[in-house]
């Protein structure tokens, strides 16, 4: 009986983990897919940062009408 008690308990205390492939992979998954989003996150401040807001200089004034920087249409040409 002591052999068949001694069995058991070898059997209890071997107890399969989860597979070691399984467990890098979640974590490289997990370390990539941080990085992903911090990547996004970085350029999307970058962009809000360049472009966002009213423009940092005064636009030129506007241009009149028959100043020698208005488009010619060729139909006057013809």
């Amino acid at each position: 009986m002591r052999h068949r008690a001694e069995r058991q308990e070898e059997k209890r205390k071997i107890t399969p983990g989860p597979p070691t492939s399984a467990v890098i992979g979640g974590i490289l998954g997990s370390l990539v897919l941080l990085a992903i989003v911090g990547a996004v996150i970085f350029f999307v401040r970058k962009r809000h940062q360049d472009g966002g807001g009213p423009p940092k200089h005064k636009p030129p004034p506007p241009v009149k009408a028959g100043s020698s920087t208005e488009m010619v249409s060729w139909s006057t040409w013809l």
